[in-house]
């Protein structure tokens, strides 16, 4: 579910970077290089790029957007992920507890 939505949002933030940068051949002149942008910006956020940003306060701002959505989603990624191996455990302990308590 989670990776659904991170896939929509890069797919939604690749599109809106093109359509920005349409006419600019250096920055995402084609839809692969906004979402490879998109995507290594998610997990390395890199200060040079942010700085090619700077020349449209559009642009910047789709990109700091860009960038507290994905935090978000990633860390809510890693709650679920947790919760999910929380809930797994402790629906086993009274079972490995009696095991335990038979083997000695």
């Amino acid at each position: 579910m989670f990776i659904q939505v991170f896939v929509v949002l890069l797919l939604a933030f690749g599109t809106a970077f093109v359509s920005i940068y349409r006419f600019d051949i250096h920055m995402f002149a084609t839809f692969p290089k906004a979402l490879m942008f998109s995507f290594e910006s998610a997990f390395i956020p890199d200060l040079a790029d942010q700085d090619q940003l700077k020349d449209n306060t559009v642009a910047f701002v789709v990109f700091w957007v860009w960038f507290i959505l994905v935090t978000v989603v990633l860390l809510n990624i890693l709650i679920a992920m947790m919760t999910s191996t929380y809930e797994q455990i402790k629906a086993n302990v009274r079972s490995q507890w009696r095991v335990q308590r038979t083997l000695f």
